[in-house]
């Protein structure tokens, strides 16, 4: 098989190409095929042999093994907790499926949905296929069992993305952002805060701009104890950072916010993605693992600034849920935090320090 997907294939599935993420992950079947129980299916393909796999299941006949492949079973578990593949151990050209919780309504040739979260899906050789989209509570891929048993797995774009995607699929998002000097009236800000504002603001995506005038509306602070009360006048006529912030993005364009909103959803599924590489780094040496771990969490806290734009309006709600989803999938991985010393971050420590229900502020080390 071919490193690109059919046409037929995604298009049976409503995708497009571009909610394909990554490269795909490409797993050879095992060797020997149809022997013991399984023995009077050889030559079967297509529908009899599904259905014959089918009974086999039904009755209990078939030895099921987990796929030899630690890369696909990790995607599969970033799509949900207790999550696995199985391939019929004397005859790999079926994999039996389980993701709880998922959506797995949408499929492509010989397979079948089964009871329990579960997914048949059988390859009696080339050109017989069976694909199913798997969107999970923390995660989506498309998987396949094409070539006789060889395994496929891909990540996808979220349901949301794909959703809102659709609202606006080609649009360019080119937006002017308030400046760093204008939202803070020339007062300055934190060293920390005024560089990370900065760099999110001179990005030439439409996201990151948002970020920055998020993360200043959330965390800012007057740099000199001598502007602490001409602040308290600036916020007390709604004219703080916050306050201006809201009121820019609420008068964005629909375009504009829906466009930065997919951008975000995007970037959820992007973290999302990077989770069980993040523990293996971390498991493996977690002194050179936590610098990628603090970018994790920065990142993480780029559309915590997002959503304090959002929030209080219909743009909020579907980010809401997706954060909510992959700050569950970051608790369920709980060993990496442990691991890891408590971060030395003024950003995480703003961070614990105004907003005590964030979880990853709690990571910061208490004094720098």
């Amino acid at each position: 098989m071919t490193s690109k997907l059919p046409i037929d294939v995604l298009e049976s599935l409503g995708l497009r190409e571009s909610d394909l993420l990554g490269e795909p992950i490409v797993a050879g079947p095992r060797e020997g095929v149809a022997l013991g129980a399984t023995a009077g299916m050889i030559g079967m393909t297509g529908g009899l042999l599904l259905q014959a796999m089918v009974e086999t299941l039904g009755a209990g006949q078939p030895q099921l093994a987990p796929i030899e492949s630690e890369r696909l079973t990790a995607k599969l578990e970033a799509c949900a907790p207790g999550a696995y593949a199985l391939q019929i151990q004397d005859d790999p050209r079926g994999v039996l499926v389980r993701v709880p919780g998922a959506h797995l309504e949408q499929h492509h040739g010989t397979c079948q949905l089964l009871e329990n979260d579960e997914m048949l899906l059988a390859s009696g050789g080339p050109g017989d296929e069976g694909w199913v989209l798997i969107d999970g509570p923390t995660g989506s891929m498309l998987l396949g069992c094409v070539n006789g048993g060889e395994l496929w797995g891909q990540g996808v774009a979220s349901r949301a993305v794909r959703t809102i995607a659709a609202w606006q699929p080609d649009a360019r998002h080119e937006l002017a952002a308030p400046s760093v000097a204008s939202l803070t009236h020339g007062l300055g800000s934190q060293p920390w805060l005024q560089a990370a504002a900065e760099s999110l603001m001179e990005s030439s995506a439409a996201i990151d701009r948002c970020a920055a005038v998020g993360l200043l509306g959330r965390l800012w602070l007057p740099p000199r104890k001598n502007d602490v009360q001409a602040a308290l006048q600036i916020s007390l006529r709604g004219a703080g950072p916050g306050q201006v912030g809201r009121a820019w993005w609420a008068a964005l364009s629909p375009e504009d916010r829906r466009g930065v909103i997919r951008a975000a959803l995007t970037r959820i599924d992007d973290l999302m993605d990077e989770v069980p590489e993040l523990r293996s780094r971390v498991a493996a040496d977690p002194v050179t693992a936590a610098p990628l771990a603090l970018d994790w969490l920065r990142r993480r806290d780029d559309l915590e600034a997002i959503l304090f734009l959002a929030r209080g309006t219909s743009d909020a709600l579907v980010l809401e849920g997706a954060l909510q989803t992959l700050d569950e999938r970051a608790a369920a991985e709980h060993s990496i935090w442990f691991f890891l010393p408590p971060f030395d971050d003024e950003r995480l420590r703003a961070v614990a320090s105004a907003e005590p229900d964030a979880w990853w502020g709690d990571l910061s080390s208490q004094q720098g």
